[in-house]
């Protein structure tokens, strides 16, 4: 438990140092020796009781797949024009191994301990955000992008952490975990203060496509699904018409989504588009040029062989909602499908999943998917193997009786 709560703490303080290595300047993120120290410990206490982990294979296949794609990364050094700057990203899925081998030590017997994190998480950084933001209103600012300007914290600005208040309003308000009214509404006013309108886009979409697979699922009651989203609608419009953030959040998207932040996306998304057809191969993980769109910039970094696999093992959560038992699984599995799914979403249109941080959280994240959904499965097996033997009980003694 300890563990968990340490390394979502360190992930809301940002930077440690910066170190230069020749032209290179590394920014050392306080996650980093957190990992390595609680990896480091980890293996010596399983040493010294001469324990095993016992990982399922399919995390162990996820494990390997990272690996590789570590190791690729590393050697695009050999072929890439960005030279050495490819190997602090390639540093990525290193951490990103570590986080998964620890995240299931961590989870395993008490995977709830993943929602105390996120939320101390999410609660810190949106600390972080009301102080700064607070300066802008002392000091008179209004516009749209001047406010936006002091919507920052540790971790990055309002975009990026828009991602992770985006993710943890929609689990709450659909798992309707303890207390989840009060983190729902400090969520809320919290993306309304980022004034991102990636992530009202994201928000939407997700909400949209849980009301869809709600609607078959049988732990969901129709009722209670017509009042959240009426709930939700009217919260929404409140804050959007009542606030000075909200109004300019408001004006932002009504003229967002036909300004020239779309129109400087999509000259990246064409950029990398051609630097992948250039290079095949990738060009090794570089934020420099980067197209702001997590399918543009796998491809172009990894390739296509490389940049399809780590497609692939980021949006494998997604492969459940294809599958039939969608309709059976708790309301816990489908909030943190939903919730994950607004931030697939959100990569879309921003950085994301090529950072150490973002990196760290997924896979913490698919490890607590991953142990939800498994014991959700087994739930459903004893229920219908007792169903099975209660049948067949029944059947017997008809059968006696006949």
């Amino acid at each position: 438990m300890i563990n968990s709560l340490i390394i979502f703490i360190a992930m809301s303080l940002g930077v440690l140092t910066e170190i230069s290595v020749g032209p290179l300047l590394y920014k050392v993120d306080i996650i980093e020796p957190v990992l390595i120290i609680i990896g480091i410990s980890i293996l010596i206490n399983l040493w010294n009781k001469n324990k095993l982990i016992k990982i399922p294979k399919i995390l162990l296949l996820l494990m390997g797949m990272l690996l590789v794609i570590f190791l690729y990364s590393l050697i695009a050094v050999n072929w890439t024009n960005y030279g050495l700057t490819v190997i602090p990203g390639a540093l990525v899925f290193f951490y990103g191994t570590i986080s998964l081998f620890i995240a299931y030590h961590s989870l395993e017997r008490k995977e709830d301990v993943y929602i105390l994190a996120s939320r101390i998480f999410v609660l810190l950084i949106i600390i972080q955000l009301f102080i700064n933001f607070s300066l802008g209103l002392r000091s008179g600012v209004t516009g749209f992008y001047d406010l936006k300007d002091f919507a920052r914290t540790l971790i990055g600005k309002s975009n990026f952490i828009s991602i992770f208040i985006s993710f943890d309003l929609i689990y709450e308000f659909i798992s309707k975990h303890k207390h989840w009214l009060f983190f729902f509404l400090i969520d809320l006013i919290a993306i309304i203060v980022t004034i991102s309108r990636g992530a009202i886009v994201s928000l939407v979409l997700s909400i949209g496509l849980f009301f869809v697979v709600a609607l078959f699922n049988r732990n969901f009651s129709k009722k209670n699904l017509l009042l959240s989203l009426s709930f939700l609608v009217i919260v929404a419009t409140c804050f959007m018409l009542a606030t000075s953030p909200g109004r300019e959040l408001l004006s932002g998207l009504s003229a967002g989504l036909g300004a020239s932040t779309v129109g400087s996306r999509q000259e990246l998304w064409v950029e990398a588009f051609n630097e992948t057809l250039l290079n095949p191969l990738g060009v090794g993980v570089v934020w420099k040029n980067d197209p702001h769109n997590f399918l543009f910039s796998s491809l172009r970094n990894l390739g296509f062989i490389f940049g399809t696999l780590y497609i692939l093992l980021i949006s494998s959560p997604f492969f459940i909602l294809l599958h039939p038992i969608v309709l059976k699984l708790s309301k816990k599995s489908i909030a943190i499908l939903m919730a994950y799914s607004s931030v697939f979403i959100h990569s879309f249109i921003e950085v994301f999943y090529f950072t150490n941080l973002s990196v760290t959280w997924t896979m913490f994240t698919l490890i607590y998917i991953f142990l939800v959904i498994k014991k959700d499965i087994i739930t459903l097996r004893e229920t219908r193997n007792k169903d099975n033997e209660y049948n067949e009980v029944i059947f017997q003694n008809y059968q006696k009786k006949n």
